[in-house]
């Protein structure tokens, strides 16, 4: 367990070329994060792993942390049963590091509940900005969150993309753009074969739920 006990870690002064990662583990089960604040790196949090199943890491779980002014990728976390909750993941932003993703997660059964996740942007042409990302993640819940001003030149950006992830539920979210560039699409599937997408909240979308 890692609880920062109101705490934090802040990578701001390494400045804008560095590639530091705030919390970074491989093969590793069960590591819970909570409680703290991780500012100002590349990615703030990298749970990874090595199997192709993803089945070498199971049950991590980040909750109550803010992630901040992070610059690619806010948390990844490849793994079974992820769980991530109540989290607030705000001004991740790139310039010059391609596309943006808040939170990014791979392997089945994922539960991605009451994040509030803002400000999610790229500057950069034919780069994508996204609020939540699961990949291979059959089983997943994504319920409850807030996603505010995910921006990006190239189509908007997306504020959950569902790719190759069966029978997910994406469920209560709200999905809001208050800046004059719209949000692309708010829920947008690549093969997600019964997923139920039900419930959800937009505002200044262009395009509510796509895909199949």
């Amino acid at each position: 367990m890692l609880d920062f006990g109101g705490g934090g870690i802040d990578g701001l002064d390494a400045g804008p070329d560095s590639l530091a990662m705030g919390v970074y583990a491989v093969d590793r089960n069960n590591i819970s994060i909570r409680n703290g604040t991780i500012r100002g790196f590349t990615y703030g949090i990298g749970l990874e792993n090595t199997a192709a199943d993803f089945s070498s890491t199971v049950g991590h779980v980040i909750s109550n942390m803010v992630l901040d002014q992070n610059r690619s990728i806010a948390i990844e976390v490849r793994g079974v049963g992820t769980v991530l909750r109540n989290n607030k993941i705000q001004h991740t932003h790139s310039s010059d590091f391609g596309s943006v993703i808040a939170v990014m997660i791979f392997g089945p059964g994922a539960q991605v509940q009451e994040n509030d996740i803002t400000n999610t942007s790229t500057a950069l042409d034919s780069t994508d900005a996204t609020g939540i990302r699961i990949f291979a993640g059959p089983g997943c819940t994504v319920e409850a969150n807030h996603i505010v001003n995910t921006t990006a030149p190239y189509q908007g950006g997306y504020g959950v993309l569902l790719w190759n992830s069966s029978s997910c539920v994406v469920s209560q979210n709200t999905f809001e753009n208050r800046k004059e560039s719209p949000l692309g699409y708010g829920v947008f599937v690549i093969n997600g074969p019964g997923s139920e997408i039900a419930g959800n909240t937009y505002k200044n979308v262009i395009v509510r739920e796509f895909g199949n």
